[in-house]
């Protein structure tokens, strides 16, 4: 399935693979990141859309789903670092909250690296990264 070799590195770079941790890392607090600034982007262009709002919603929870389900695949493809990939997931909060406070420069009433958006997302984050550890991992 995924034998193309962009495929192949995608899926590693997703599957937080030891031998390209550093790549993962960085792809992934860039996307965190980038999904901050489309966030406040969309906040900005249709303030008064329940769509808007609902995307806005997804887009702030949607690296918390996404580090779920990479501790998933890095512990099926990975079982030796289930727990290691756990204090990863817990540094990628740092980028995470950082995207946040970059957008008070676009907008400043923005809710950015709001605690209580940070606080659901580790509550969906941890709980599934410990299971997958406790299931998948070593």
């Amino acid at each position: 399935m995924f034998d193309e070799p962009i495929l192949t590195d995608l899926f590693d770079l997703i599957s937080l693979a030891p031998s390209r941790l550093g790549y993962s890392i960085t792809l992934l607090a860039f996307l965190f990141m980038v999904n901050y600034l489309l966030r406040t982007a969309y906040m900005n262009t249709g303030t008064c859309s329940r769509l808007v709002h609902m995307l806005v919603c997804t887009l702030t929870l949607l690296p918390a789903i996404c580090l779920a389900f990479i501790l998933f695949l890095a512990a099926y493809r990975h079982p030796d670092r289930a727990w290691i990939n756990l204090a990863i997931a817990a540094a990628l909060y740092l980028p995470w909250a950082l995207g946040g406070a970059i957008t008070r420069f676009a907008r400043a009433e923005t809710e950015g690296a709001d605690v209580g958006w940070l606080t659901m997302g580790a509550l969906i984050t941890f709980p599934a990264g410990l299971i997958a550890a406790v299931l998948l991992g070593e």
